[in-house]
């Protein structure tokens, strides 16, 4: 009996993520691996040269064709990055430089040229100035600031000439730093770490108000969780990717694994997924982005300046059932945890123009190295059954 219960338990957390690849490594220098498909085909966004550029990716070979590769922003001082898909096509842009230096807000068209730019200047109490979420949806096109000291969070429109608007300040959002945003149904949604373990959700409608607040347990009471920088709704469920670590581990940096978690339409977790497996005697990855096309999902992060992607693979009949139950054992650890949330550290990049922690991209475009063919394994799901927590 006790064996059918666990078959049972292992089955259902395998519901809607059916596959993940094994790291894929592009054999590319850079930072901020943000991974898109345009309704025809992959492409790769990265950082790097301090620049957002942009790449077709091949999703057969993970070759990046490099030779067509697109300087997007062409400044030479911009190190973290936002860039969203908007529903005509185009894309909305976000980069941010040095700490005391303004938001850089560009448009592009769909085929990436520039439609207009503008800068966002520091503000007074100054807001971060690193890893800033933006919107591109059909009542929400904007970026969010958090101050860089204290609590207070703000909602900046963005028209379609990428001017900026003034701020409005979001009651009880999540620190927007390494946050993510999504519209709903005229709703904007933003998922963060903040105060933590949970992941916290909170629902404004078209004035900023706030509507609704909801939370999500961690991975397992060791993990504390930050950078949910991707949500995305898919059917009646929402898949999400994060970063996560064990403080006890002692990660470099703001560095840990990938995770993802998949919640139903309530924000009741449905099953959670750890994606990579870092040494962190070694070092971590940072910066998770994805996207869907069908039932593939190509997720992205970064770990010592190097591009890396996973491929999933999604049940879509799971996520456009019906809500389903909590996992058994999936409840949040009773004792909050005194980790910082993780937004990343501005430290200079070390000796070697590796930038380890991520707010920097200031080295030269490095080739990659084709391979005839990337080999894929598929593998068993890491899910909480398997690691037995």
């Amino acid at each position: 009996m006790l064996s059918l219960l666990f078959w049972i338990s292992t089955a259902q957390a395998e519901n809607f993520v059916t596959e993940i690849s094994d790291e894929i490594d592009l054999n590319l220098g850079g930072t901020w691996s943000i991974p898109f498909h345009d309704g025809y085909r992959w492409w790769l966004a990265m950082g790097q040269a301090s620049d957002l550029w942009v790449a077709p990716l091949y999703d057969s070979n993970w070759y990046v064709e490099m030779p067509l590769t697109q300087n997007l922003s062409n400044q030479g001082v911009l190190y973290d990055h936002s860039f969203r898909a908007c529903p005509d096509g185009s894309y909305l842009h976000i980069s941010t430089g040095d700490a005391q230096e303004p938001h850089y807000v560009f448009r592009y068209d769909e085929n990436f040229q520039l439609l207009g730019e503008s800068r966002y200047a520091q503000g007074q109490p100054a807001h971060a100035n690193n890893d800033i979420p933006a919107i591109c949806g059909t009542e929400f096109q904007g970026f969010g600031i958090a101050e860089q000291q204290g609590r207070r969070d703000f909602f900046v429109d963005v028209d379609e000439n990428a001017a900026s608007m003034e701020p409005v300040e979001l009651e009880e959002s999540p620190r927007m730093t390494g946050s993510g945003m999504i519209e709903v149904n005229e709703e904007l949604i933003v998922v963060g770490m903040d105060p933590g373990p949970d992941l916290s959700i909170s629902i404004y409608n078209t004035d900023l108000e706030l509507i609704e607040q909801a939370s999500i347990p961690p991975y397992s009471e060791e993990i504390i969780h930050y950078w949910p920088s991707r949500i995305e709704k898919i059917g009646s469920h929402y898949l999400i990717a994060t970063m996560g670590r064990n403080p006890a581990d002692q990660f470099p940096l703001d560095t840990g694994d990938l995770y993802v978690v998949v919640v139903n339409d309530s924000f009741e977790l449905q099953e959670w997924h750890q994606v990579s497996f870092n040494d962190p005697t070694q070092t971590g990855g940072m910066r998770p982005w994805f996207d869907v096309y069908e039932d593939q999902v190509i997720l992205g992060y970064d770990k010592q300046n190097s591009l890396y992607l996973y491929s999933l693979k999604l049940d879509l009949d799971a996520f456009d059932s019906g809500n389903t139950t909590s996992e058994p054992g999936a409840e949040p650890s009773e004792e909050p945890s005194n980790e910082p949330a993780g937004e990343p550290s501005t430290e200079p990049s070390d000796s070697d123009g590796k930038d380890q922690n991520g707010c920097g991209s200031n080295g030269a475009l490095l080739p990659i190295v084709l391979l005839p063919l990337a080999y894929r394994r598929k593998i068993n799901l890491h899910t909480k059954s398997d690691q037995g927590t």
